[in-house]
């Protein structure tokens, strides 16, 4: 397991110019990097290399919480499957070589309680 201590962006969808060329939202993009650049520094300080086979993977993004709500569970946007899909998007490559190794999928938000704003990552190998 670790955590990317980053406030959770959903993935952002493609825009498109005038022209036709189709570019990722700029806040999409730094989160990205952000959540790249967490992933390669722990998986390089605990020596993991990519992995194989069929995964599980548990994604819990604990969200900012506004002072005056006191609920365990973030029902407001951004949706969970957008979350994922952003983190999901950032560790390939790294974490696993391609995403389609992802065989069971667990993602769920909550509002952060004495956490800052973050995402706990668990990868396990399929038995």
């Amino acid at each position: 397991m670790f955590i990317i201590p980053v406030s959770p962006v959903a993935k952002g969808r493609a825009r498109v110019t005038r022209t036709g060329h189709a570019f990722t939202p700029k806040k999409t993009r730094e989160y990205t990097s952000k959540v790249q650049a967490f992933a390669q520094e722990w998986m390089d300080s605990n020596k993991k290399e990519k992995m194989d086979g069929p995964l599980l993977v548990d994604m819990t993004f604990m969200m900012p919480r506004a002072k005056s709500n006191k609920d365990q569970w973030h029902t407001i946007r951004p949706d969970v499957d957008n979350l994922a899909k952003a983190v999901l998007d950032a560790l390939n490559g790294i974490a696993w070589h391609d995403d389609a190794q992802i065989v069971c999928l667990r993602a769920q938000k909550k509002y952060a309680q004495h956490l800052p704003p973050c995402v706990s990552v668990t990868i396990e190998r399929e038995p």
